[in-house]
C-alpha cells in the first residue's frame, strides 16, 4: 500500500493580469522523491515555487503539503 504525497496539487490555476500562467496542473510528489523544475522562461516554474511557499495566492486548485491544505480550491 502506497502512502500519501508529501506534495500533491490538483487542478492549480494562476494567472497575472489576465495571463494565464498555471492551468490546471496536477502534481504528486512522493516522500523520499526528488523532483526538479525545469522549463522555458515564463512557463510557470518559479510562480509554482511562490505558491509552494505561500508568497502568492492561487486563482483556484488544492496545494497540500503533508496532508496540511495550504490552499483548497474556491
Amino acid at each position: 500500500m502506497s502512502a500519501d504525497p508529501v506534495i500533491r496539487i490538483r487542478s492549480l490555476h494562476k494567472s497575472y493580469g489576465g495571463t494565464p500562467v498555471l492551468r490546471g496542473l496536477d502534481l504528486d510528489v512522493p516522500a523520499g522523491q526528488r523532483l526538479a523544475i525545469i522549463g522555458r522562461s515564463g512557463s510557470g516554474k518559479s510562480t509554482l515555487l511562490r505558491l509552494l511557499m505561500t508568497l502568492d495566492r492561487p486563482d483556484s486548485g488544492d496545494i497540500i503539503i503533508n496532508s496540511d491544505h495550504l490552499w483548497h480550491e474556491r
